[in-house]
């Protein structure tokens, strides 16, 4: 994946054999495409509607940017359950991250170094449903520097993982991931976790 190494955790909810929680990591001709996507609840309907978004993410990874992926999927998906998501688009050229996010996933970008700013930057997402009708989705830009971190959690985390994220800075984006859901999943929904570290242009 060039100038980004990555990797997910992810369980269903116990008991099920599907999850609603699913991952898009795609390249692109400038960079990548990242998504993390939450079905509304859990079982078949939830993974139903998070496998019709990461499709739609794929198809259309290298035409569109996220504001009009984020539409496309609101429209396919009105006759589903729903997703909530975020999605980063990552240009390794200049080091550019665009990322937007509808619902309660958490997004996350862990600075490497101090450089005058926050060691951390969170994505603000808007409220609402993929599927239910979107107001205008937006995104916001950020600029990427050698082992930034960036992670999306599902809701099925709790959000407490967020303050103890200052040793994984140097950790394996595996270890990253797979860590923070055996500490901070409760086991009461899907999971999903996405960890991702740019190595730079």
């Amino acid at each position: 994946m060039g100038s980004i190494e990555w990797s997910v955790a992810s369980r269903p909810f116990p008991g099920q054999t599907q999850s609603g929680d699913l991952h898009v990591v795609v390249p692109r001709p400038d960079g990548a495409l990242i998504a993390a996507i939450d079905g509304l609840g859990h079982g078949p309907e939830a993974a139903a509607a998070a496998t019709q978004a990461a499709s739609i993410l794929l198809a259309s990874a290298l035409t569109d940017g996220i504001v009009e992926l984020m539409r496309r999927c609101d429209t396919a998906l009105k006759h589903t359950r729903g997703v909530v998501m975020n999605v980063a688009a990552i240009d390794y050229g200049d080091g550019a991250i665009v990322w937007g996010g509808i619902g309660n996933v958490n997004g996350i970008l862990l600075r490497h170094e101090a450089r005058g700013g926050p060691s951390r930057q969170r994505l603000a997402p808007r409220p609402g449903v993929i599927g239910s009708g979107l107001a205008q989705p937006t995104s916001e830009a950020a600029r990427l520097y050698e082992g930034d971190i960036l992670i999306f959690a599902t809701d099925g985390i709790t959000s407490s993982f967020a303050d103890c994220l200052e040793s994984a800075r140097s950790e394996a984006v595996a270890k990253i991931a797979n860590e923070i859901v055996e500490e901070y999943w409760p086991g009461r929904d899907d999971v999903l976790v996405l960890v991702a570290r740019y190595r730079g242009a």
